[in-house]
């Protein structure tokens, strides 16, 4: 590589001094002629752009280079919410699978209600009054209970039945919708999830299951990728793992879940993956059962691919049921008569 001096740039009268590479071409470098060619160029165009005139021309024994002066710099725009609305919906399409956006309005904490307190007398009466409102009584156990003042999951834009019996504690219902609710505030574009039995209105067996009797569980469906599907085994192709992390997480964090029944195979869907980062949008991995956490939230149980089942805890519901219990013979949860309703 040579280098020459160049004396002047002819433009008009104006004569700048440059320095211009002129290179020729080395046998043991056969790459560089063309790249090197095109760096003299650019450093041409860099060092005329201070010139008044828009553009000059170059004389370089007999041969004219015309320069342009340079573009405008370009100035980014600053990043706004409808931009990272974009790169959301990009990240979703590529991958086929929806991510968390970049923010999301959070659910207010969970109210629970807490039925009023009376005494055994003024309960006694509330009970013989069908217009009093006395709250929701989990009577007995999930597997052998009743129901008193259960309050129906409406469907919504959110849920649709896949069910018959839809009846639970006032506490149950809430928590459901709550967790709804947050999922469509990240997803707006989530469809309705299916949600299969809870209770029947008084409680009391609900075949094909061995427990729903006392309005403490609810068998809800996974989000899927592409339509809502019910009863359906989710798998990694068709688990929609972003919304149904979430409906989970709000659900634990409610505060008023005891357990989860999850097939194995979809617990380990849902689990933080090998190279996943970290993130606020997992799971916490002290929910999932393992072999010193036998009691966690999350469990495995068989018959749960293709839906999860969530059994909830209302303290105050099931202490009302007691209280029922002792003041009321026909409120035992082996009665199939309760007291203030028809025979069923």
């Amino acid at each position: 590589m040579h280098v020459h001096r160049v004396a002047h740039v002819g433009d008009d009268d104006l004569h700048v001094p440059v320095e211009r590479l002129v290179v020729q071409r080395d046998a043991a470098h056969p790459g560089e002629d063309g790249s090197l060619k095109r760096a003299v160029v650019l450093l041409a165009v860099g060092l005329v752009a201070g010139c008044s005139s828009p553009a000059g021309s170059v004389a370089t024994r007999g041969v004219d280079v015309t320069l342009s002066a340079p573009p405008p710099p370009v100035i980014e725009p600053r990043a706004t919410d409808d931009d990272a609305g974009a790169r959301h919906a990009e990240e979703q399409h590529a991958t086929g699978e929806p991510a968390l956006p970049p923010a999301c309005p959070r659910e207010p904490p969970l109210e629970l209600e807490s039925p009023p307190w009376a005494s055994n007398d003024a309960l006694l009466g509330m009970v013989a009054d069908p217009s009093k409102r006395v709250g929701s009584a989990s009577i007995g156990r999930a597997a052998r209970g009743a129901l008193y003042g259960g309050v129906e999951l409406a469907e919504s834009e959110g849920i649709v039945h896949a069910g018959g019996y839809a009846w639970g504690t006032a506490n149950s219902v809430r928590a459901l919708e709550r967790a709804v609710r947050q999922v469509r505030a990240c997803f707006p574009d989530t469809p309705r999830l299916f949600v299969g039995d809870l209770s029947r209105e008084h409680g009391g067996w609900l075949g094909p299951h061995a427990s729903h009797q006392a309005g403490l569980d609810a068998d809800v469906g996974y989000f899927y990728v592409g339509p809502p599907l019910w009863y359906q085994r989710a798998t990694a192709k068709n688990l929609d793992v972003p919304r149904t992390r979430l409906v989970l997480k709000t659900l634990i964090e409610g505060g008023n879940v005891e357990m989860i029944f999850i097939d194995r195979s979809v617990q380990n869907l849902l689990r933080r993956q090998p190279n996943e980062p970290t993130s606020d949008d997992l799971l916490d991995e002290t929910w999932f059962e393992g072999p010193l956490r036998r009691e966690a939230i999350i469990r495995h149980a068989w018959g749960h691919a293709t839906h999860f089942h969530v059994r909830f805890k209302d303290p105050d519901a099931t202490a009302l049921g007691e209280r029922l219990v002792q003041l009321l013979p026909a409120a035992h949860p082996l009665r199939r008569v309760f007291p203030g309703t028809a025979k069923r």
